[in-house]
């Protein structure tokens, strides 16, 4: 008897034990399933991927995770199982992307007319090209210390060490193209003075449709910072201090000719002598006057002109090189999963199987 009460007493701790393991647990996220798939699928554990983006699934049933688990049989050559889930996610998801939708009904079709005929499952090719999942909070926060031991770098001098970390977060930005990496490599480039590549990276941020739209305003400030003025600009002042005294001294001009043409119809009508004599002189100095006034301020506004011209030839010449030198923008597209390819990858991602 005590022995039965006392394995029924074990049988009830152990059940109180395991109802409360999950509590004692880190409360499961979709998140944090979907982020280790991520992992898993770049470093080819498919297998593992299919098992994380399931329990993502099983908390949070998004379409996107049938894609990935998609993804995952289909690196695996299991075209059967791969069908399956990409036919789900078609079915599930409100808003596919052109590209991806004829890639997909393309494969299904092509799998299912490989069973008419009996013909074996299509493999994966080896040759396609890795999907690229957005990077995850940890990964973010490790390219962030990275740029700011870039920085450290650059501005101690060690200029090797520098150019290296560099040249490692270009290479992530090329398999992942995560647009919030290609801000912090702006960022970076922009602290230690480097205008040009800062630009160059900060435009190609800004071009990214999905891009968070509080780094697209941070950005486009810091391109309208960074952008240099025209090469003509500098001309404009020196045309604008020229134009100003050239075209007050043609005005005097006209001025004094006026009163000099005044001073002729008096001394014409004047009968006195002695007032004629000073008619003649003032009308004399007027004259001189009134031409000097022209030569001078036709020769101030032929000087701004000329600075005007140089200027407006040097600026068209900068719009029209900028035009030359400006990075092909890719293509708008849609991320609809970690692991869903911007369609610019993803003929190489989906294309060649059979």
């Amino acid at each position: 008897m005590p022995n039965r009460v006392l394995g029924w007493l074990i049988l009830c701790v152990s059940v109180v034990l395991l109802c409360a393991a999950p509590a004692l647990c880190q409360e499961e996220s979709a998140a944090t399933y979907e982020e280790e798939g991520a992992r898993l699928f770049l470093s080819k554990s498919y297998e593992g991927a299919i098992k994380q983006f399931t329990q993502a699934y099983r908390l949070e049933p998004k379409p996107q995770y049938l894609f990935n688990i998609g993804q995952s049989y289909r690196k695996l050559g299991l075209a059967a199982e791969a069908t399956e889930y990409y036919q789900r996610y078609l079915h599930d998801e409100q808003k596919v992307d052109p590209t991806i939708y004829a890639d997909l009904t393309s494969y299904i079709d092509q799998y299912y007319a490989s069973q008419e005929r009996g013909g074996s499952r299509p493999k994966v090719s080896g040759e396609a090209a890795e999907p690229a999942p957005l990077l995850a909070a940890e990964e973010i926060a490790d390219a962030e210390e990275l740029i700011a031991q870039f920085v450290r770098d650059h501005r101690a001098g060690n200029q090797a060490v520098a150019n290296e970390i560099m040249d490692q977060l270009k290479q992530v930005l090329l398999v992942r193209r995560d647009p919030i990496l290609m801000y912090h490599i702006a960022n970076g480039f922009d602290q230690v003075k480097k205008r040009k590549d800062a630009l160059d990276y900060y435009r190609r941020f800004v071009a990214v449709e999905t891009a968070d739209p509080r780094l697209r305003r941070r950005a486009f400030e810091r391109i309208a910072l960074l952008t240099p003025a025209p090469p003509g600009q500098k001309y404009l002042w020196p045309s604008l201090a020229l134009a100003i005294p050239g075209l007050a001294g043609v005005l005097t001009g006209v001025g004094l000719a006026v009163q000099s043409g005044d001073n002729f119809q008096q001394f014409l009508s004047e009968a006195d002598e002695q007032k004629k004599r000073e008619l003649r002189d003032k009308g004399v100095g007027l004259s001189i006057g009134s031409v000097t006034s022209y030569a001078v301020g036709g020769a101030l506004l032929a000087g701004a002109g000329a600075f005007a011209i140089v200027a407006l030839k040097k600026g068209v010449r900068q719009s029209s090189e900028e035009k030359r030198t400006e990075p092909t923008r890719a293509p708008k597209s849609t991320v609809t999963g970690s692991l869903l390819p911007l369609p610019g990858g993803l003929g190489l991602s989906m294309g060649g199987n059979f």
